[in-house]
């Protein structure tokens, strides 16, 4: 048995269509300009570090944007879809006897609307809202002490370059998604242990192989890896160290979860 801990916003919510609108919205009201489809899909194959030297938004502004963002992120929960595939692979993972749990900096009442709109309720065994900017890897390390959990068996899976350095920190498979903020690229420039493109893909990490080539990384696994044709991890290396730089990926991104 092996335990999934899940961030929310990018990974399980598909909220990346409307983070740009969400941004954007804001433009005005604390005086950064607007970016477009261009600059923000530019943005995602970024690590935190390079978007920070961008210098797009001033630091001071943040408290208050970040509030902005959460109270316009809960107009709009109860109309936020799940990412396509998301909801048949987390029950595919619960009725086979895994444990699943949630891990994100969003609220309580939004993730609670969430699960209610996609008839999860009852689904996840485990979960903690509303994490600090600084608190991924504090959070984590303490659900694993709380829930008994074996690292060697438990994946954390997020979309963002800072969910991985969390992930290592704390000693936990680290698997980055595709289909949220960060590109495949990004999230292997932090050397996440999987790189998933299609959710179907979660379903076969806890096998191995013995060579990197077989796995197909932009593929998906689902298209071309079997339970018999297992997948490679990437090998282990020193965590990353997590700094106000390393944490804060967009004003937008880091508001609405992570």
């Amino acid at each position: 048995m092996s335990t999934y801990i899940f961030d929310f916003d990018g990974t399980l919510a598909e909220t990346l269509p409307a983070l740009l609108g969400i941004a954007n919205g804001l433009a005005a009201e604390f005086d950064f300009e607007p970016m477009d489809e261009a600059e923000f899909q530019r943005w995602r194959g970024l690590t935190t570090q390079e978007i920070l030297q961008e210098g797009r938004v001033s630091l001071w502004k943040m408290p208050r944007i970040v509030r902005r963002v959460r109270r316009e992120q809960h107009r709009i929960m109860p109309d936020m879809e799940m990412v396509p595939g998301m909801r048949a692979a987390v029950m595919a993972l619960k009725q086979r006897g895994d444990r699943l749990g949630i891990a994100t900096s969003n609220g309580e009442e939004n993730l609670r609307i969430f699960l209610g709109n996609n008839q999860l309720e009852g689904v996840f065994e485990f979960a903690q809202y509303g994490i600090s900017l600084f608190g991924k890897a504090r959070v984590l390390r303490k659900m694993v002490q709380q829930q008994g959990l074996d690292l060697s068996q438990t994946f954390y899976v997020g979309d963002e370059v800072r969910d991985i350095q969390a992930a290592k920190k704390v000693g936990l498979r680290s698997v980055g998604v595709n289909w949220g903020f960060n590109t495949s690229e990004a999230l292997r420039s932090v050397r996440a242990d999987f790189v998933l493109s299609d959710p179907t893909s979660l379903l076969y990490l806890p096998v191995q192989v013995q060579d990197e080539s077989d796995f197909p990384w932009e593929d998906g696994l689902e298209e071309s890896v079997s339970l018999e044709s297992p997948i490679e991890t990437e090998p282990e290396r020193e965590p990353l160290s997590m700094s106000l730089a390393e944490i804060f990926p967009t004003f937008s991104r880091i508001a609405m979860g992570s």
